[in-house]
């Protein structure tokens, strides 16, 4: 598996047999696909949220305040850090 990099910005989380990562302790599931990939988290905006990225493609957010994980909408997946 090649690593992939980041934007130093970045907070970087693998994900795990569960298809999940850890923030502050709490397993947030993505999809078991990525497992054993880095995904990369970007701050979206002052409202706790967070991108999700694996290599340059936007999976969705993650909300830091009920710690669920939301796929975007198809054309905005066409968004590249």
């Amino acid at each position: 598996m090649d690593e992939i990099i980041y934007p130093v910005s970045f907070e970087r989380r693998k994900v795990n047999s569960n298809g999940a990562v850890k923030i502050k302790s709490i397993e947030i599931t993505l999809s078991y696909a990525l497992y054993g990939y880095h995904v990369g988290l970007s701050q979206k905006d002052e409202h706790n949220r967070l991108n999700v990225w694996f290599n340059r493609f936007l999976l969705g957010e993650i909300d830091l305040q009920t710690y669920k994980f939301y796929t975007i909408q198809n054309e905005e997946n066409n968004k590249k850090c």
